[in-house]
């Protein structure tokens, strides 16, 4: 920016400063349907969550040295073997009728090795609908060379292929932690190389929880094709989600490939407590030429004035300003945002449980609820000073100094919402004087280090544990996340 430039800036803003402190008076009662931000009109569909999920710096990028070649195995061949009529069986009628028995990798390759494949088949079909039983979960070709595939899972999960005239494994994972093999959940060619992918259903929990694992051939193997970011709790490989998840394939973007999304879903028994509020939540992962990687989440749209201010944060620190924009200004102004508080959240807890177990005459009556008087002013004063965060990022130093003057006239000295002015100040005095938001956002910290039950204690929402919640407690630079 030209030195003149700013100066000019600078005298605008510091008259705007002047004439906002010059102003005095009472406040006024402030509600969403009273407070509205000047320059800010509330769409009549405010718009649904959607930001790139990963933060830039922990996003899998595509390096061409890691690139799986997808290639076509060369045709395979396999033993000649005739079919056997009076042929043992491998699974017996015991272990058919177990869904936990197992089988080892030594005794199935013997096996179809000794009396070959169409004889194991051909004990395993179901008579009725020709359907595979037994734990033969598909006989198809995997590898893209014209022979099919064995994928079989008894406790121990075998995709079986074969070479000079031997079968082999080519493919194999261990029984998960409720002792079940893998499930061939789908076979597509979503990255569009010719060779399918395989999605399995890997792990599965107590409580109806499970996982998703992506393989496809690459030439001598299969391979994980998912890479998660480096901040994801679970394995590295995999996708975890609640006992409702799922996952499909669509082309989301239109381009002609294939994404993978994947809906957390929401748990159905105790372990729904931890997170209450629940929100629908899709992942997105698409194709980077090496892996499949995260790149967006979607949320549902928020029902809570908290999930808003969290939304528009996430929103912020992706560099989406239009929509953080359009959620600080519904967390101001909507009214339909619910409030929040401990005892809703054990309300709902409660609510919960009541209807699992048909118990309705236990279900609380919501009117004993009551919100904290203090939450919105919080709230809403937090949603004025971010939006002056992301004028001054943008440029629009004008707006900037419109909301940093309402901000000042809507919450006087010692009212509820007030520490977001000191905070404001803080922020401003200082890109004043140096005209660097990264500088002016570091005041901006300090301050809020010093001050921070006060500022972050419902930001971040008293006893709000949902599963996509921003904790200000360990990530305190959202509060302004312009310092690089």
């Amino acid at each position: 920016m030209k030195p003149y430039v700013f100066i000019v800036i600078v005298i605008c803003l510091l008259v705007g400063l002047a004439s906002c402190n010059s102003q005095s008076g009472s406040q006024s009662s402030l509600t969403p349907e009273t407070r509205q931000p000047s320059k800010i009109t509330l769409t009549a569909n405010p718009i649904p969550f959607h930001t790139p999920a990963p933060l830039p710096s922990s996003t899998p990028t595509f390096n061409p040295a890691d690139a799986l070649t997808a290639t076509s195995a060369p045709a395979a061949t396999c033993p000649n073997v005739p079919l056997y009529t009076t042929a043992p069986t491998l699974i017996t009628k015991d272990n058919a009728t177990n869904p936990f028995s197992f089988i080892s990798e030594q005794d199935i390759l013997e096996y179809l090795n000794t009396y070959g494949i169409e004889t194991f088949l051909a004990q395993n079909k179901n008579p009725d609908d020709e359907s595979w039983i037994n734990g033969i979960q598909s006989y198809t070709d995997l590898t893209n060379d014209t022979v099919p595939e064995l994928v079989f899972g008894r406790g121990n999960f075998f995709i079986i292929g074969c070479l000079n005239k031997r079968f082999i494994t080519l493919y194999q994972d261990v029984p998960n932690a409720r002792q079940t093999s893998d499930e061939v959940i789908r076979v597509v060619d979503a990255n569009g190389n010719g060779i399918p992918e395989i999605t399995l259903r890997t792990e599965q929990m107590t409580q109806g929880g499970h996982s998703y694992r992506i393989i496809e051939w690459t030439g001598m193997q299969f391979d994980s094709l998912l890479l998660q970011p480096e901040y994801y709790s679970g394995y590295s490989d995999e996708i975890s989600v609640n006992a409702t998840g799922n996952i499909d394939v669509q082309d989301v973007d239109h381009d002609g490939m294939l994404e993978y999304v994947v809906d957390i879903g929401i748990p159905i028994w105790e372990t729904y407590q931890l997170f209450v509020p629940w929100r629908d939540e899709q992942n997105y992962y698409d194709w980077n030429g090496s892996r499949f990687v995260l790149s967006e989440i979607v949320f549902s749209p928020p029902q809570y004035r908290i999930q808003a201010i969290q939304d528009g944060d996430r929103a912020s620190i992706h560099g989406d300003y239009e929509l953080a924009l359009s959620l600080y200004q519904q967390a101001i102004n909507d009214p339909e945002l619910e409030w929040w508080t401990p005892e809703k959240r054990d309300y709902l807890i409660q609510e919960f449980f009541s209807s699992l177990s048909g118990d309705v005459d236990k279900i609380p009556t919501p009117t004993t609820l009551q919100p904290d008087p203090l939450e919105y002013d919080h709230l809403a004063a937090y949603a004025y000073y971010r939006m002056m965060l992301i004028y001054v990022k943008q440029g629009r130093f004008s707006d900037a100094n419109a909301i940093y003057t309402e901000l000042q006239q809507n919450f006087l000295p010692n009212t509820a919402g007030s520490i977001f002015v000191s905070l404001a100040e803080q922020f401003w005095n200082d890109y004043l004087t140096s005209s660097d938001i990264a500088s002016a956002c570091t005041q901006a910290l300090e301050f809020a280090a010093k001050n921070k039950d006060e500022i972050l204690l419902y930001i971040n929402g008293s006893e709000y544990y949902s599963h996509n919640r921003i904790d200000y407690y360990n990530e305190t630079e959202y509060v302004c996340p312009f310092k690089e």
